[in-house]
C-alpha cells in the first residue's frame, strides 16, 4: 500500500516538474521569439545574412502582413526589404534561411518570394514551425528503398506529381498559380566543365538549385568558422574531392547542443537523411536580371543534415554523414590522354548513382574521349555493396559508356534486397572506331534440322575500314521444338533486351547483369521457343515434355510457364551493329532428314 501511494506521489511530482519546465521553456522562448500573431503592418525589423566573407551583416526589413495557413498548417509573414544593400540584387539566391527579427526577437527564416516582383518582397517561415523539427524523434535507420532513382530524382511520384507537390509545399521548379516559390539556393560546384554545368542545371533547377562554378573548399582560407551562427552561410554537400557540389543557404537558428535550423523550406524534402553540412565563404553578391545569387564556396565540414522537411532543414553539428568513395580512371589510346578522378558522393538512393556517374562523364570529357558512337569504350565497373564480400564487377566493349549508369541503377533499384553502395570504381579505355563492324549477311549449311540439333551459322561482317570478316557461330535447338519453322535473329549485343526469369535474390540480379550480352558479342536468338519454367528466380529451359505436363498443376517454388526467348552469345573483337533474320525447318522427332 505504502509503495503504491509513494509511487503516485512521485508520479505527481514528476508531472509537476515537467509542467514547470515546459512553462519555463515557453516563457524563455517567448522572450527570444516573436510569433506571427504579434506582427503588425509597418513594424520595422532587420535580417542577418553574409554579404561577403563569413561574418553576417544586417539588412533592414518592414512587416507587410501575415498570410494565415498559407502552407499546410503554416503561416507566412510578408516583409519588404528596401535596404540599400539589396537595391541592385533584390532577393538573392543563397539568402534562404536568413533570420528575420522584430524588436530583437526572432520571427523566422526568409524562405519564399513572389515571382516577377518589382519590389524586394519576401515571405518568412515562422520559427515556431521550424522549432518543431528539434523535437521530431529520430526514425529507425532508413532502408535503401527499392524505387527508381531516375524517376524519383526527376521529381515525379506515382500520381505524376513532384516531391514538393505531393508534400503540399510550393514547387521549387516554378510557382504555378500560387505566385510563390522558395528562394533558390546556390549549388556551388567545382571541377566541372561548362558543358556539364548545363546538364547540372537541367537536373537540379526543378529543386530551386542554381549551379554556379564558384570553386571548392580552399585550404588557404584556413579552417573557417568553428561553429554555426545565425545569419552565417551554411552548405549541404552532395560531392567532395576532385569534383565538388554544395548547396549554399543561411543559418536561421542555433539551439543548444549544436543543432541548427536553416533554409526555412525543404532542400529535396526527403525527410530523415544524412548529408554532410559545411560552413561557407561568400565571395560577393552577383546582381542579375535573371536571378541574383551569392558567389560562395564551402570551407569545412561541420556536422550532418539529419532532417529535410517542409519548414526547415535540421543540421546536427555532432553527427558525421557517411559518403560513398568513387574512383574514375580514363585512358585514351587515340589522344594519349589519361585522367583519374577521386571524389565522394552522398549515400542517398535518388542521387548516389547519378552523382557517381556524372563524375565518369566529366573524366571522359577531360580525357578527350569524344562523343558516344565515334569511339569504342572498354568499360570495367566495380561496385561494392554492403553485406557482400565480393565486389560486383562488370566489363563491356561498347560504343557508349553511359550504359554503365543503367547497370548501376538495376543493381541498386532491384526491389528485392537492399543494395547499399559502399564504393564505385570505373576504368575506361578509349579506342578509335576501327573496332566497329556491321552484320551484312547470315547463312546456314541446311534448311532442315532435327530437334536438339546444332544449327551452324556463318556471319559476314564489314568493318569500319571496309574489310570483310567471316565468323562461325551456332545455336542448339530445344529438343521440345519440332515440326515447325524456327525464326532466328542474329544481331550485335549492344542494346540487346532479353526477358529474364524474375529474380528473387540480389545474387540473381548480379548474375543477370554479368551474363547480359556485351557490345562486342554476336547474339543468336531463337524468336519462337516453347514455354519455360522458373524455380526460385532461375530459368529451367528445355524441360522434357512429360515434366512440363507434370508441373502444369503447380509445384512449390515454381512459377507458371512463361515464354522466354532463348539466345546464345559469341565474343568478337568488334562492337557489332545491325541485325539479320534466318529461318530453318525443324522436323518432327524420329523423322529422317
Amino acid at each position: 500500500m505504502f509503495n503504491s501511494q509513494f509511487s503516485r506521489v512521485v508520479e505527481k511530482m514528476g508531472l509537476a516538474v515537467c509542467l514547470v519546465l515546459t512553462a519555463f521553456l515557453i516563457v524563455s522562448h517567448a522572450g527570444e521569439f516573436i510569433s506571427p500573431g504579434e506582427i503588425e503592418a509597418g513594424m520595422q525589423g532587420y535580417g542577418l545574412t553574409v554579404f561577403r566573407g563569413t561574418e553576417p551583416e544586417t539588412f533592414v526589413v518592414e512587416a507587410v502582413g501575415v498570410l494565415k495557413n498559407r502552407l499546410p498548417k503554416q503561416d507566412l509573414v510578408v516583409i519588404l526589404m528596401e535596404d540599400p544593400k539589396l537595391l541592385e540584387s533584390n532577393i538573392v539566391a543563397g539568402m534562404s534561411g536568413s533570420p528575420i527579427y522584430f524588436g530583437g526577437r526572432l520571427l523566422g527564416a526568409l524562405a519564399y518570394g513572389p515571382v516577377f516582383s518589382k519590389k524586394p518582397i519576401a515571405y518568412v517561415t515562422p520559427i515556431e514551425n521550424m522549432l518543431k523539427e528539434l523535437d521530431r524523434p529520430a526514425e529507425p535507420e532508413r532502408t535503401w528503398q527499392r524505387v527508381s532513382a531516375l524517376r524519383d530524382f526527376m521529381g515525379r511520384d506515382a500520381a505524376g506529381r513532384g516531391m514538393d507537390e505531393s508534400s503540399g509545399v510550393p514547387s521549387r521548379a516554378g510557382p504555378g498559380a500560387s505566385g510563390v516559390k522558395p528562394v533558390s539556393s546556390i549549388l556551388s560546384v567545382s571541377g566541372f566543365s561548362p558543358g556539364r554545368l548545363n546538364l547540372l542545371e537541367e537536373w537540379f533547377s526543378p529543386y530551386g538549385l542554381i549551379p554556379v562554378a564558384s570553386g571548392g573548399a580552399d585550404p588557404s582560407r584556413g579552417a573557417g568558422p568553428s561553429a554555426y551562427v545565425p545569419g552565417g552561410a551554411i552548405g549541404v554537400q552532395l560531392m567532395s574531392g576532385d569534383l565538388s557540389m554544395t548547396a549554399i543557404g543561411t543559418v536561421t537558428h542555433v539551439s543548444p547542443g549544436g543543432r541548427v535550423l536553416a533554409f526555412g523550406h525543404p532542400f529535396f524534402n526527403i525527410g530523415q537523411t544524412a548529408m554532410p553540412a559545411t560552413t561557407a565563404h561568400v565571395h560577393m553578391f552577383v546582381p542579375s536580371t535573371y536571378i541574383s545569387y551569392k558567389l560562395a564556396s564551402p570551407i569545412r565540414t561541420l556536422g550532418s543534415m539529419v532532417q529535410d522537411r517542409q519548414p526547415a532543414i535540421l543540421i546536427d553539428s555532432n553527427r558525421t554523414a557517411q559518403m560513398v568513395p568513387v574512383r574514375v580512371e580514363v585512358s585514351n589510346e587515340v589522344t594519349g590522354r589519361e585522367e583519374t578522378y577521386r571524389y565522394e558522393v552522398i549515400r542517398e538512393q535518388r542521387l548516389t548513382p547519378l552523382l557517381a556517374f556524372i563524375g565518369l562523364m566529366e573524366a571522359l570529357d577531360a580525357a578527350e574521349a569524344g562523343p558516344p558512337g565515334d569511339r569504342a569504350f572498354t568499360v570495367r565497373s566495380e561496385m561494392r555493396v554492403a553485406g557482400r564480400e565480393k565486389a560486383v564487377t562488370l566489363e563491356d566493349l561498347t560504343p557508349s559508356p553511359y550504359k554503365t549508369l543503367f547497370e548501376i541503377l538495376m543493381l541498386l533499384d532491384n526491389r528485392i534486397e537492399e543494395a547499399v553502395p559502399r564504393s564505385f570504381d570505373f576504368s575506361v579505355k578509349v579506342a578509335n572506331a576501327s573496332r566497329i563492324a556491321w552484320i551484312t549477311s547470315v547463312r546456314t549449311t541446311s534448311k532442315k534440322f532435327q530437334p536438339g540439333a546444332r544449327v551452324p551459322v556463318t556471319v559476314r561482317l564489314r568493318t569500319q575500314q571496309g574489310e570483310e570478316r567471316r565468323l562461325t557461330a551456332g545455336f542448339t535447338l530445344p529438343p521440345s521444338l519440332q515440326g515447325r519453322v524456327a525464326d532466328f535473329e542474329i544481331r550485335g549485343g549492344f542494346g540487346f533486351q532479353q526477358p529474364e526469369a524474375p529474380p528473387r535474390t540480389l545474387d540473381q540480379v548480379v548474375r543477370i547483369l554479368e551474363r547480359r550480352p556485351k557490345g562486342n558479342d554476336l547474339v543468336i536468338r531463337l524468336l519462337q521457343t516453347p514455354p519455360s519454367q522458373t524455380q526460385d528466380g532461375e530459368a529451367l529451359p528445355n524441360l522434357p515434355n512429360f515434366f512440363q505436363r507434370l508441373t502444369q498443376g503447380g509445384v512449390q517454388g515454381m512459377s507458371p510457364m512463361v515464354m522466354q526467348p532463348a539466345y546464345e552469345t559469341f565474343g568478337t573483337e568488334w562492337i557489332v551493329y545491325g541485325a539479320q533474320r534466318l529461318q530453318v525447318e525443324i522436323e518432327s522427332e524420329g523423322k529422317a532428314r
